[in-house]
């Protein structure tokens, strides 16, 4: 692990302090799962943000933190589309998602028909998104 910045370890210990006092706040637990990452302790990334997802499951953005994790930290791809889909089926109007998982499917798996296939999918949900559509007509 990197040396872990004064900040962090005060933000760590202010986090868990409340978590005491509230163990059941997803946005603490989140808040944790960030902090976590950020001290490239991806483990404990992980366990925050899952606790997180699970007392908050309709939580789209802790669902696509944890397929950023999984996908780019824990090097589980089965599960970094797992939760990125899981966040996307959440908020289908939210258009970065559909980048995001399209990056993913390029770049990490090398899978260009995944990578089309969703953006496709971004469009038909955000018709009036120029960004999707002009990267969908690159490809």
């Amino acid at each position: 692990l990197p040396p872990i910045t004064v900040s962090a370890r005060e933000n760590i210990a202010r986090i868990t302090t409340s978590l005491k006092e509230n163990p059941t706040n997803a946005a603490l637990w989140a808040a944790l799962g960030l902090e976590r990452k950020g001290i490239e302790d991806y483990e404990g990334s992980k366990e925050a943000f899952e606790y997180a997802l699970a007392l908050s499951p309709y939580n789209a953005v802790v669902a696509d933190n944890l397929g950023v994790l999984y996908g780019y930290y824990l090097n589980d791809p089965k599960k970094a589309e797992e939760y990125s889909r899981k966040a996307l089926d959440l908020e289908p109007q939210t258009a970065y998602r559909y980048l995001r998982l399209f990056e993913f499917y390029l770049y990490v798996l090398k899978d260009s028909a995944k990578a089309k296939a969703i953006l496709e999918q971004g469009v038909n949900a955000n018709p009036g998104d120029p960004g999707l559509k002009a990267l969908l007509k690159q490809l």
